[in-house]
């Protein structure tokens, strides 16, 4: 008889380990298929945001542009990150979206004012917001700790006066 509880035990636990064992590994197996969307949909929302970057920084510095055609111009660069980011905000997180919404929205008041030096204010804040979601892209897709593992595996040391003065660049302006 007692032999008898024991081997239902056994099989009861075994059928327990076996479904929790089953669970783990789909969990596995969808979180890698989640992680390579997400990546796919961050490392385009980078190409993305730095095409509209270089786009409407163009219409900052063209002064030959009338003002609205500017405006128009980076306008609609700006909408199309938008529209990117409401397509697959399922993968992206919410701080990223108002975050980039918010440099967005910000590009408007860039050419708010017809004056040029007020224009180019507004212009650096714009670039430094663009600088700050590159590098939250870069954080949340997950490539700067794979980055930082491969660089731990080489132990690649960079030398030379253009790397040390960028180093210290970077140190005086936060910059990674």
């Amino acid at each position: 008889m007692e032999s008898a509880i024991i081997g239902i035990l056994g099989l009861l636990l075994g059928i327990i380990f076996t479904e929790l064992i089953r669970r783990r590994n789909r969990i596995e197996n969808y979180s890698q298929k989640i992680f390579e969307k997400r990546f796919e949909v961050y490392e385009k929302l980078f190409q993305l945001v730095d095409s509209s970057y270089r786009n409407i920084n163009d219409f900052i510095v063209n002064k030959s542009l009338p003002l609205e055609e500017r405006f128009l111009g980076s306008y609609d660069e700006g909408m199309k990150v938008i529209k990117y980011c409401s397509d697959n905000r399922f993968y992206l997180s919410e701080e990223i979206v108002v975050l980039i919404g918010s440099a967005i929205v910000n590009t408007s008041t860039i050419f708010e004012s017809n004056d040029e030096n007020e224009i180019e204010e507004v212009a650096v804040q714009f670039r430094l917001d663009i600088r700050e979601i590159e590098t939250i892209i870069q954080k949340e897709s997950g490539i700067r700790e794979i980055n930082k593992h491969f660089w731990s595996i080489g132990k690649v040391k960079y030398k030379g006066p253009v790397i040390d003065y960028y180093k210290k660049l970077a140190e005086q302006y936060k910059i990674n």
